[in-house]
Formats: structure tokens, sequence, C-alpha cells
């Protein structure tokens, strides 16, 4: 990040970088500065301060300012884009790295933005689902009024993040804890809460013996289980279903509650008069979910199905990455780190 804005200002002076010079070469201006604002709203606070720094550095030069914008410019950046960049570096922030300060700011000018709004989306979640109170405060109320405004384009935005994010092991969690966030305070769009339940199904089966992240995709399980969006329901209460036969006691344990919890609310304030809830939440109460007996534990899922409304064939694939059996349990000791008493306890799911 400190190099680049000395490099750019270097070309510009040799006059290598104008806009007569290849779009590709021009282009490095803007990648940098997209790169530079995700950095802005992510969750460290001394990458924060360097790139707030920096990017008032290139963009208020005394000498190549003015060629920059229009370097900007010059690749189709919108003027009132380049004007929201300066009113960022023209503020008065004392402290870039203070998140009181920042995020307001960033999230607040450039999430609305067609060029830099992905950036700033790709950066919030990682300070939103992070553990550092004082920046995930920031970071959620800055989140929270973006999206109040403009809950359609920014839930899609969110959307197509987590698409790209795939199978991020450092992405994939603070993404799970953003939505859930969201979509528990209604401001996620509920035309996407199917794409968000795809979304865990097919992130349940990549990290399948990985116990931390299936336990970190059980809230947002949960929530969605408790969705007005009817398909997006049943698409959620098939994962939980699946998660709750999972080869890992502790997953089975949690979801079980998790689901308990959403099928109460469910049964107090949606009309599910075609289900047989009642029935669902003995099941879900009268079972021992960590217990070791594969039998017990997938009888008990499997008359979980007709209460619910689900067809068991439904979940099929799913269950086939995930369910726990006993061919699950002998494959995993080959292929899983064995030797260790930590690799033991993983494999428990203790």
């Amino acid at each position: 990040l400190k190099e680049v804005p000395k490099i750019i200002c270097s070309a510009i002076a040799a006059g290598i970088l104008t806009v007569d010079a290849p779009i590709a070469a021009r282009r490095i201006v803007v990648h940098y500065i997209k790169a530079t604002v995700k950095q802005a709203v992510e969750k460290i606070d001394r990458v924060r301060h360097i790139a707030g720094t920096e990017l008032k550095n290139l963009l208020t030069h005394p000498v190549h300012s003015a060629a920059v914008e229009t370097l900007l410019a010059s690749v189709e950046v919108p003027a009132d884009e380049i004007a929201a960049l300066r009113r960022i570096v023209d503020s008065k922030v004392v402290d870039w790295a203070s998140p009181q300060e920042t995020f307001p700011l960033f999230v607040g000018q450039l999430i609305h933005t067609s060029v830099f709004g992905p950036s700033v989306m790709e950066g919030v979640p990682i300070s939103v689902g992070g553990l550092s109170l004082h920046v995930l405060r920031s970071a959620q109320e800055a989140l929270f009024a973006a999206f109040a405004d403009n809950k359609e384009s920014l839930t899609k935005l969110l959307v197509e993040v987590a698409a790209k994010y795939a199978h991020s092991e450092r992405a994939v969690v603070p993404l799970c804890s953003t939505i859930e966030r969201l979509v528990s305070h209604k401001l996620f769009a509920d035309a996407y809460l199917g794409d968000v339940a795809d979304m865990l199904a097919v992130e349940a089966r990549h990290f399948a013996t990985d116990i931390n992240r299936l336990l970190s995709f059980i809230p947002l399980i949960a929530t969605l289980c408790q969705s007005p969006a009817p398909e997006a329901r049943r698409a959620a209460w098939h994962q939980a279903l699946v998660l709750i036969a999972s080869r890992y006691p502790k997953v089975r344990s949690r979801m079980a509650t998790e689901l308990y919890t959403a099928i109460l609310m469910v049964h107090s304030g949606a009309d599910a008069s075609q289900l047989d809830l009642p029935s669902a939440m003995t099941i879900l109460s009268t079972t021992q979910w960590d217990n070791t007996d594969v039998t017990i534990v997938k009888g008990a899922r499997d008359g979980l199905y007709a209460p619910l409304g689900l067809k068991a064939e439904e979940a099929g694939a799913a269950q086939g990455a995930l369910a726990m059996s006993a061919e699950d349990a002998l494959r995993s000791n080959r292929t899983i780190r064995m030797g260790t008493y930590k690799s033991l306890v993983h494999e428990a799911g203790y």
C-alpha cells in the first residue's frame, strides 16, 4: 500500500502514465484505489490507518492529484464517484485507524457506488464478523445504515461477494455472521434468502470435516429456519436436518437446540396449519443428539421430515456429504489428521 502511490506519481511525472497510455496501465490506478478502499474497512486498525493515509496522499498530492482524477475519468469512473473519493480525503478525519471515524465515512460515501461499492462490501463483513467489539460495532452500524437506505441493491451485492469468496476459509465465517445479523434485523431482502440457503448447502458440503466452520453456519441456518419466505425456510430446514446428523456430536447438539428454538418461533408466529410442529419439537427435545449410537441419531432425524412437511429424498445429496454413518467415520479416520490427541478431539467433535 505504501509504495504504489509513489510509483504512480513517478509514472505520471515521467509522462509514462497519461490518458494516452494503454487502458490496462491506466486501470492500475483504479485497481489500487479499490484495494485500498477494501483495506480501509477491514478489521485491523493499523491496516486501516495505512490505507486511509496512502489514499489521501495519492488523491491530495500537491502536483499529481489532478492527473490522478483525470486518469480515473479516462477509464470511465463516474464523476460522482470521484467526487465521493474527494469528500473522503478532504474530510477532517484525525485518525484513519479509528473505526468510529472511518467506517461511517467509507461505507456511507462509497458502498452505493458502482466502481468502489464492491470493494467496500468485500471488506466490511470481515469487520462485522470479527471479534474486536470496538471495530464490530462501528462497522455494523455503518453497514446497517447503508442497508436501511437501499436494501435490495446492497443485498444483491452482498450475495455476489459471498459467491466470489465461496470456500474462502477467511471470508466464509464473517460473511455468514454478517448475513445472519442483517436477516435478524430485517435488513436483508427476502428475495435473496433462497440464494443464501443454497450458499450454505454448498459451503457445508465443502467444509464437511471442519467442525468450527460447521458450527459457525448454525446461527444463520437457524435464522433462515424462521424465515417468512417459505422456500428459503424449507431449504434451511433441510440443511438443519443434514447437520443434525453430522458426524460431530457438538454440531448435532447445537443444531438441534437452535432448530427447536426456530420451530418454536414459527409455531407461534406463522401459519403452520399443514405441519405437525409439536411432534417435531417433541423429537428434538427428547432425543440425545450427541449420542454415539448412529442408529438412534439417524432414526430421530428421519422422524423429523414428515412433521416438517419435508421429503427425505430431497436432501439426499447433502446428506451424502455430511450425514454421520459408520462408513463416514471409517473414511474420516483414514483421511483426517491423525496421530495426536488434538486430532482425536477434533474428530470426535468435542
